[in-house]
């Protein structure tokens, strides 16, 4: 990836994949979060934040392969939408994620 973020913002994949198929051939449907927000895969991570008074340093909890909740509406407002390569990526600051969905593709490779 030719993009990489500074400071504390992330570049995020959006993910589509409600439903996905088991490799034995079962469809599983992923739980359907509200309309306030979605899953984004982490791509890049930026190195975090410098605060003014130079002593403290907001360290990046989330990795690049990491599963995130992000707000929908902070995407509108502070993200940035952009198209690389034919793929849609957000950049988006660290501060709008709710939560990191750590057992997010584990659904999906296991066997039934």
């Amino acid at each position: 990836m030719k993009i990489r973020p500074v400071r504390d913002i992330l570049l995020l994949k959006p993910v589509n994949d409600l439903e996905k198929r088991t490799k034995s051939g079962l469809y599983v449907q992923r739980a359907i979060l509200n309309e306030s927000c979605f899953v984004c895969k982490v791509v890049e991570v930026g190195d975090g934040h410098v605060f003014e008074d130079q002593d403290r340093v907001l360290l990046m909890k989330v990795k690049s392969g990491d599963y995130v909740l992000v707000n929908k509406m902070a995407v509108q407002s502070e993200g940035q939408t952009i198209n690389y390569m034919g793929d849609e990526y957000i950049l988006l600051p660290y501060r709008c994620v709710f939560a990191i969905w750590e057992d997010y593709d584990v659904i999906i490779t296991e066997e039934f």
